[in-house]
């Protein structure tokens, strides 16, 4: 169980990594900002989703985890929506904002599960909805030559 869970922990962090923003202005960000930006919320983001892996099996102490986290991601969110990214992934980046906020939502089906005791459940986090968008765009970004999410 600790090994799965370390697991889904590593994922979420993955997934924290590539989302992650600063402040919005007029004119789209310079590449160097956009990156600076991302990978200093990412790594907030981390301190917190590290936190679910660190729960051990307190029921507890794992939906309050998921409830830090999911406040977190949501504040994200808010935080990318709110930038003005390079006009070239601009709609990824949109993406990747929905994707995290479909994530954030998500989360709280795991921590009722873990509320009546299926400590399992924190093994689905991979599968809900959002993952899919925050991965594709992300790798998107990349792609375009955008080093986020620890890439290099």
């Amino acid at each position: 169980m600790k090994r799965a869970l370390a697991l889904v922990t590593v994922s979420i962090a993955v997934v924290a990594l590539t989302g992650c923003g600063g402040s919005s202005s007029s004119k789209p960000l310079a590449k160097a900002d956009y990156v600076s930006q991302m990978e200093k919320l990412g790594t907030d983001l981390s301190t917190s989703i590290n936190k679910i892996g660190k729960a051990g099996s307190s029921t507890a102490k794992i939906e309050a985890a998921l409830g830090t986290a999911q406040v977190e991601l949501r504040a994200a969110a808010d935080k990318m929506a709110a930038m003005n990214p390079p006009a070239d992934i601009k709609d990824q980046q949109a993406k990747l904002v929905t994707g995290v906020r479909e994530l954030a939502d998500g989360l709280d089906t795991i921590k009722t599960k873990i509320k009546k005791g299926d400590i399992s459940a924190i093994l689905s986090i991979t599968t809900l909805p959002g993952i899919k968008d925050i991965s594709d765009s992300s790798a998107a970004i990349i792609k375009a030559g955008y080093k986020i999410g620890g890439t290099g």
